[in-house]
């Protein structure tokens, strides 16, 4: 395996939720020599972290997911994942 590679995802309370655990399900089980590649997830708006199901989830398959507020300025506008602290 490529230890330069890894996923990075967006995953947020509701439908993301689901598409994320899918997506590292498959990877997990059809994924091949990147089965094994780390996977982090990432909930950058405040009170949108994912639900108790999905943490087991991404435990189970092995997501490193933190709630990190990335988003400050733009909450709700999910495309503009901005923090201004990021960039002084």
């Amino acid at each position: 395996m490529n230890e330069s590679i890894a996923f990075v995802l967006c995953t947020e309370k509701g439908p993301l939720e689901q598409m994320s655990t899918f997506f590292a399900l498959s990877l997990r089980r059809f994924g091949g020599s990147l089965r094994n590649a780390p996977i982090y997830g990432y909930a950058p708006r405040p009170r949108r972290d994912v639900g108790a199901k999905t943490s087991g989830y991404f435990e189970k398959l092995q997501v490193d997911h933190k709630h990190i507020l990335l988003n400050t300025r733009f909450q709700n506008y999910a495309l503009a994942n901005f923090n201004p602290t990021m960039v002084e």
